[in-house]
């Protein structure tokens, strides 16, 4: 499932990167949202979150082991997360799309976004998800 990062996600890569006003967290968060889709300046604050019995945001460390950096086309990158699945203990509202957060409350940046295969999907016993974000060079 292809992303894409969102302003607070550029600001907190170029904090970490460039001028190491945030540190790389020792994980990352991955949770599902009810919205349709989510506007660039979107918040992990404005996000209609999964509410369903059971639903936990998922924990992607960030490391080589649960990401992986490849090529993409001719001189693009992709940042592949490990498969995630989220238990529900029982039915919920329809989930749309899944988002990337540092945190899990709802005060880290929203990293990226992206919609779900087959959405809207109706938690059930499961939803498995594998995150692709695209690294694209602009020329």
């Amino acid at each position: 499932m292809a992303g894409k990062f969102h302003t607070e996600g550029a600001d907190f890569i170029g904090k970490v990167v460039f001028t190491e006003q945030e540190s790389v967290p020792a994980s990352y968060f991955v949770g599902l949202a009810k919205d349709a889709s989510l506007p660039d300046t979107a918040t992990v604050a404005s996000i209609d979150e999964c509410d369903a019995a059971g639903y936990a945001r998922q924990t992607i460390a960030s490391d080589a082991v649960d990401f992986t950096i490849g090529a993409h086309g001719t001189n693009d990158r992709k940042a592949t997360a490990v498969q995630q699945e989220f238990t529900f203990t029982a039915a919920g509202d329809a989930v749309n799309m899944w988002f990337l957060t540092d945190l899990t409350d709802d005060t880290g940046f929203l990293i990226a976004s992206g919609p779900l295969d087959n959405a809207p999907i109706t938690p059930g016993a499961s939803v498995t998800i594998k995150l692709n974000l695209d690294l694209r060079l602009i020329q």
